[in-house]
């Protein structure tokens, strides 16, 4: 035995848990600072504001689609474990009938 052993609960838990953090962060992150040109009164920083204003709501995407990858993996991987841990019974019980 090599001591190995996974909670299905507590997976389940922690994507559940991830799924909460990304609802939370979808309905607060917004980039609110959006500039206009006239606003930042200058057209060669107007531009490098825009830049950095699609480059931050690009960064900001991936992280959202990051933690809902993360925490979908999380329930596939506990469902898998789960489906192996009742094999292994369902095994163990047929061998110990069959004896």
């Amino acid at each position: 035995m090599t001591g190995f052993s996974v909670d299905h609960d507590e997976l389940m838990r922690a994507a559940s848990d991830l799924r909460a953090i990304h609802a939370e962060l979808v309905g607060a992150v917004g980039l609110r600072y959006e500039m206009t040109p006239v606003q930042v009164g200058h057209a060669e920083l107007a531009t490098a504001v825009a830049e950095f204003q699609q480059s931050s709501r690009s960064a900001t995407a991936c992280v959202f689609a990051d933690i809902a990858a993360a925490a979908d993996r999380l329930s596939l991987n506990a469902g898998h474990y789960q489906q192996a841990q009742e094999q292994i019974e369902a095994s163990l019980d047929s061998q110990t009938v069959s004896r």
